[in-house]
Parts: C-alpha cells; sequence; structure tokens
C-alpha cells in the first residue's frame, strides 16, 4: 500500500512539473510574440545596404515569379529588412509608362529579440504606374495598424508568420527568465515567511510547532529570536 502511494505521489509530482514546464513555455510564446510586436511597432533601420550580393526572394515566391536582379538588406534593433525586385531599372528607364515592362518586388520584415522571431512579407507586381499586390490581406501580409500608429511606414504591421529556430529559442529564453522570477519570488516570500515565524506554505503563525495546523505542512526554518527549527518541508 505505502508503495502504491509512493507511486501515485511521484506520478502526481511530475504531472505537476510537466504542467508548470507548459505554462511557462506558453509565457514565453506570449512574452515573445509581444516583444516582436513591439519591435514591429517602434523598431528602425540603422543600417542599410543597397549592393548586397544575390540572395534570392526573401521569403516564398509566388508560382512563376522570375529571380530578382536586384536586393537590399536593412537592419535595426529588432528589426530587419531584406527586399528584392526584378526588372526595376527597365522600368524607370520607361518612367513607368510602358504597361508591358513588369516588375515583381518582395520585401520581409523580421521582428524579434534577441532572435528575429516573427515575419510580414509584402509582395507587389508593377505593370506601368499600376499595381497590384498578391496575398494582401494574409496572414503573411501581417495585421494593418491604424495611420496614428504606423506612422507613415508601411512595414508597421503586426506579424503574425513565426520564424524558426529564431521562435522557439526566444521563447524558452523568455520562459527561463519568467521561471527565474516566479521562483526567486517564492524563494524570497517562504523565507520572509520563516522569519517571521509563519508556515511558509499558508503564512500560518506557526510559532513553536511542528506541523501547521492549517494546512499540514511541516514547519522547517527559524523562528523568529534565531531558533533552529527541523523538519521536512511537504507531507
Amino acid at each position: 500500500m505505502w508503495a502504491h502511494r509512493a507511486a501515485g505521489q511521484g506520478g502526481g509530482r511530475v504531472k505537476r512539473r510537466l504542467l508548470s514546464i507548459a505554462m511557462f513555455l506558453l509565457l514565453g510564446a506570449a512574452i515573445n510574440v509581444a516583444v516582436a510586436w513591439g519591435c514591429g511597432l517602434w523598431a528602425s533601420t540603422s543600417r542599410s545596404d543597397d549592393d548586397v550580393p544575390g540572395i534570392g526572394w526573401p521569403n516564398r515566391a509566388p508560382l512563376g515569379w522570375p529571380e530578382p536582379d536586384r536586393w537590399s538588406y536593412s537592419r535595426g534593433l529588432g528589426l530587419t529588412i531584406r527586399s528584392a525586385c526584378e526588372n526595376l531599372e527597365q522600368s524607370f528607364a520607361t518612367q513607368m509608362l510602358d504597361p508591358s515592362v513588369v516588375v515583381h518586388w518582395m520585401a520581409a520584415y523580421d521582428f524579434g529579440l534577441p532572435m528575429r522571431a516573427m515575419r510580414s512579407t509584402r509582395r507587389a507586381v508593377q505593370r506601368g504606374r499600376a499595381m497590384a499586390r498578391p496575398g494582401r490581406g494574409g496572414m503573411e501580409w501581417g495585421w494593418p495598424l491604424p495611420p496614428l500608429v504606423n506612422r507613415g511606414f508601411a512595414m508597421r504591421r503586426l506579424a503574425f508568420v513565426p520564424i524558426w529556430p529564431g521562435f522557439a529559442v526566444n521563447t524558452v529564453l523568455y520562459a527561463l527568465i519568467a521561471w527565474s522570477i516566479g521562483s526567486g519570488t517564492v524563494r524570497l516570500r517562504r523565507a520572509r515567511r520563516r522569519r517571521r515565524g509563519r508556515c511558509v506554505a499558508c503564512a500560518y503563525d506557526v510559532s513553536d510547532l511542528d506541523t501547521c495546523p492549517e494546512c499540514g505542512k511541516a514547519v522547517i526554518g527559524t523562528a523568529p529570536g534565531g531558533t533552529a527549527r527541523r523538519g521536512a518541508e511537504g507531507v
């Protein structure tokens, strides 16, 4: 019977730990998305380069798109922009008046700290002065912001597409930070209750007692006045 009870307690302890890990990972993911959206709202580029070597389209291109012939790269704190286009110089040569000249353009906006975790992608096809944006309004495009928040920057959209492995790495990092803060807070609270002669679990006054009459926890720590108290925490 005692073996079954011990096995049951061990299984419950494992379940609680797994549940705690899952909760902190969800919290880490929520913080990760919030940070990426914050970068999308306020981040700005500090470096840009229009002479980067060919890297192809910055994201998956629709079927039938030709390879790009011009690229640019910009980055800042929490923000990376990679854009590419095809046939742009010929369009400029015709002053964008020839509808037979087709320009394909794509830009990927990656947000997040410390690694890029969320992406918003914009695509456009221009014929003369007419421009079409395939996929506009989809998940890759992102959620548009009100003009007051957007402040004229078309890139400032809430991204919904995760970037791997950056999203996973940031999630684990933020989960560890949240766990450290939560664990440290619990330890400080328990230490303060021990010094005051309180039960570490329910804060009931356990001065000169070996077991808390409120919750049944064994008293451990130091009673007021520095008297050492022995026992095992948890029953």
